[in-house]
């Protein structure tokens, strides 16, 4: 029987971090160490240039070669890195603006999910995907269904791969994307990991969390540009911290066999009253549930039916332990 485990960590804990190996006996490091972002404004408002820029800075950091287009024309995409690696198979890529489980929106064209180029559409699928680390679709619904362009990207060679099953806001995923990417430029940190950090946090908009990864999402993007040691997968240990008071694994932070909210909701009572403070009234918050592979019930803190960004936060990992 598989377990269930859920660790419960207040807005702002610190997790410490500890190594893992991971080997795969057919591996072999790309040396594609180019990154391409590309972002958009449109009509409606919507502008993702903070975060596009901010994406484009880690990439500089981590020391690949980067090119970054805002509103771009299809042919700009089409081109290359000095001196002849195509921007489209980069060892990294992000996307971000308007989407859907299909295609990302450009104003002018669409990156789909496809094996062949239109006049207003570039397929993805007919670059060489095996040269891509990751790719993260930052847009709306990009991982919906069972059938997507996030899901279609690892199908045809892309290593990693990352898209929202929801709407994706701006001004929470503004945030999220910082801690995600200051998570992922030490080359060290898994996809997976740098993720559930990000969502760790209470935001305006808790669908920020409804992220899905495809493929190898339990390690950085570097392993499979460079695979030194440094690279290798990254995760989080039992123990986190918040002003020198520690809570242990062994103190109660993890529990198993949860199979339903009501023994749940008696376990995060029970948790935050002995080991946290005893002051916790859970009539004061509302709860929020999101996630996909990893589950997050989003205890939030309420005054006067006002919402606050304050509260808990509860994973559960459905993949389980065996």
């Amino acid at each position: 029987m598989k377990k269930k485990i859920f660790s419960i960590i207040l807005v702002l804990f610190v997790a410490f971090i500890i190594f893992s190996d991971k080997v795969c006996a057919w591996y072999a490091p790309s040396g594609n160490n180019t990154a391409l972002v590309v972002g958009a404004s449109y009509s409606d408002g919507r502008n993702s240039a903070e975060h596009s820029n901010n994406t484009y800075s880690t990439y500089q950091s981590m020391g690949l070669t980067s090119k970054k287009f805002f509103n771009p024309a299809i042919g700009d995409l089409k081109g290359k890195h000095f001196p002849a690696v195509s921007y489209l198979e980069s060892g990294i890529i992000y996307f971000s603006g308007h989407g859907n489980n299909h295609n990302m929106n450009y104003n002018t064209f669409d990156i789909s999910d496809c094996s062949h180029n239109g006049d207003n559409y570039i397929g993805i699928g007919s670059y060489n995907n095996s040269k891509t680390a990751f790719i993260e679709y930052a847009g709306c619904k990009t991982a919906e269904g069972s059938s997507n362009i996030t899901e279609y990207s690892q199908y045809v060679g892309v290593n990693i791969t990352m898209g929202w099953t929801t709407d994706l806001y701006e001004d929470s995923f503004k945030n999220w994307n910082k801690r995600f990417n200051n998570k992922i430029k030490d080359k060290a940190t898994s996809v997976d990991s740098a993720a559930k950090s990000a969502s760790n946090y209470i935001y305006v908009h808790n669908e920020v969390k409804n992220y899905k990864v495809y493929g190898y999402g339990d390690t950085n993007p570097w392993y499979w540009i460079y695979g030194n040691s440094s690279s290798k997968s990254k995760s989080q240990t039992g123990q986190v911290y918040n002003n020198g008071y520690n809570l242990e694994s062994k103190n109660g932070k993890s529990f198993y066999l949860l199979d339903n909210q009501e023994e749940l909701d008696t376990k995060v009572d029970n948790f935050i009253n002995n080991e946290i403070g005893s002051s916790f009234n859970r009539d004061n918050y509302k709860l929020e549930i999101n996630g996909n592979d990893v589950k997050y019930f989003d205890y939030v803190l309420y005054y006067d039916d006002i919402r606050t960004n304050l509260g808990y936060t509860v994973s559960v990992d459905k993949t389980g332990i065996t």
